[in-house]
């Protein structure tokens, strides 16, 4: 019993460094990583009243961030458009290298009954939506950030999102398959 136990530990440990190391990449490259969102957060605390930040904990970036009021030069009216500026300035709270590119407009909310608007982003890597990876930040009556939720999963830059089978060989896999 005592080995298997023991055995089961290993396995679970094992498993969780093959898998969740990966994301985060090289020690080396996780520590700078950390220290960056270390300055990040240590930032957002500073401009940001009453704030309160749940981070996954698996990714190790926010999930939810909840806040009264922010100090932001906003350089727009539009709301998409300062939702991109908080996560530009932001950005290392969530391991995004260019949030233009990786995040895209999903839909936006004009003034609901309580005068709050919505901007929810998808994650994209080059022209594939990234299943679950969408941020949500919503607005008040007066232009300013009340929460940003959702999930961002950080992309290795040696990850390839170009298909590795042609599209006729995966046609003819899945017929197989049937039969």
């Amino acid at each position: 019993m005592h080995s298997k136990r023991s055995t089961l530990k290993f396995t679970i440990i094992f498993l969780s460094v093959l898998f969740f190391q990966p994301a985060f990449g090289s020690t080396d490259q996780q520590s700078e990583e950390q220290r960056a969102y270390s300055k990040a957060a240590t930032q957002l605390r500073a401009n940001a009243s009453n704030l309160f930040m749940y981070d996954d904990p698996v990714f190790h970036n926010p999930r939810y961030i909840r806040m009264s009021n922010i100090v932001m030069d906003w350089q727009s009216e539009d709301i998409a458009e300062r939702s991109y500026q908080f996560l530009e300035r932001y950005k290392d709270l969530y391991n995004i290298k260019d949030q233009r590119q990786e995040l895209r407009l999903m839909s936006q909310e004009e003034q609901n009954a309580l005068g709050m608007t919505h901007v929810v982003l998808q994650q994209y890597v080059d022209t594939i939506p990234v299943y679950a990876g969408r941020l949500a930040i919503h607005f008040r009556k007066n232009g300013s950030i009340s929460s940003v939720n959702g999930s961002y999963l950080p992309i290795q830059d040696s990850f390839q999102s170009k298909a590795r089978v042609s599209s006729d060989n995966a046609v003819k896999n899945a017929q197989d398959d049937l039969q």
